[in-house]
């Protein structure tokens, strides 16, 4: 086997994993959108062997918090290394920022949660607007609490 093709055999069986608490703030439709994107971001990026699926709970109402929060757990902790990283989390970005163009949605933030497969809070990227650059927090950060 040539050393371009073990690069990305550890990540064999991966997933990586859209998901909402609430399906009525964030549809797992518009999930599954979002999830081919990625999914063609991979595979731009060379990524093989990551599945990228969607995962919701069941409605609680209307929703569940003023807050429009997506999570996004990654296929492995290495996948932090990867150049297609910067490009998933970019996508993630311009879907929760294309939400605030929604009406009665243009002051409700946004946040995107990054955790890996183990299920430990990787960091945390808030949005206040869709013109507001992005605030990256890193785990441990007081203002997560």
């Amino acid at each position: 086997m040539t050393e371009k093709k073990t690069e990305h055999a550890d990540q064999a069986q991966k997933t990586l994993v859209l998901e909402t608490p609430n399906p009525l703030d964030l549809s797992l439709d518009e999930l599954r959108i979002l999830a081919a994107e990625i999914q063609g971001t991979l595979t731009e990026h060379g990524v093989t062997g990551v599945e990228v699926s969607v995962a919701g709970d069941e409605p609680l109402g209307a929703g569940n918090d003023w807050i429009d929060i997506l999570t996004v757990v990654l296929p492995s902790i290495d996948f932090i290394k990867e150049t297609a990283y910067t490009a998933v989390i970019a996508s993630t970005i311009v879907t929760m920022k294309s939400r605030f163009q929604r009406k009665h949605e243009a002051r409700r933030p946004r946040v995107i949660k990054i955790y890996d497969p183990e299920g430990n809070l990787r960091g945390t990227i808030e949005l206040d607007s869709d013109e507001a650059e992005p605030r990256f927090i890193e785990p441990g950060d007081e203002s997560q609490e």
